[in-house]
């Protein structure tokens, strides 16, 4: 996944055969010119510039151009850690972003449905009833749960601590629904 998010971040490209035809346009076109002029003599002209360009100091354009490449390395060293930290984050997002889509949700589901199968058990124990029978019972508090802002692991929760201290399902269901409605009319 970094790979692809890295791929989108920075894309550079060179195509280097359309460089190289480029190049080879350049060059035919420079032929033609050389060609079309007569060089004839050019040769003491060269070298009359030559001993003149011997002569001039080009200290100056020296040190110009070294300041110059200086800043190019600054600015490249300042393009490459901006580039870096982009990534970076961008990394970082998507390990969060994937996450939070899947191992936390994950986690969260079974925790409530551990919880729903120890409050199923502790009822099955302290009732005696059968397992469809808990089914029904359980159905019922869901409704419940659906019609309130009261949780229905909590419901059951409750129910099967009641139920473990020696209350009777039965009248245990219409006291857990009559608090849960006082709860969601507190708000």
């Amino acid at each position: 996944m970094s790979k692809t998010i890295d791929e989108k971040v920075v894309e550079m490209r060179f195509d280097n055969r359309q460089f190289e035809q480029n190049v080879g346009t350049t060059m035919s076109t420079l032929d033609k010119f050389k060609a079309k002029l007569n060089f004839n003599g050019a040769t003491k002209g060269l070298e009359n510039i030559n001993t003149s360009a011997s002569k001039v100091d080009l200290s100056g354009i020296t040190t110009s151009v070294a300041t110059v490449s200086q800043k190019f390395s600054a600015m490249e060293i300042i393009g490459i850690t901006a580039l870096t930290n982009i990534t970076n984050s961008a990394i970082e997002a998507g390990k969060t972003l994937v996450k939070a889509l899947t191992i936390d949700n994950v986690a969260e589901g079974w925790s409530k449905y551990n919880q729903e199968t120890q409050s199923t058990q502790a009822l099955m124990n302290a009732t005696g009833k059968s397992m469809e029978e808990i089914e029904a019972i359980l159905k019922q508090l869901r409704w419940y749960s659906d019609e309130t802002s009261y949780g229905f692991t909590d419901m059951t929760q409750a129910l099967a601590t009641m139920a473990a201290s020696g209350g009777k399902v039965e009248n245990l269901i219409p006291l857990i629904t009559r608090s849960s409605k006082c709860y969601s009319s507190r708000g």
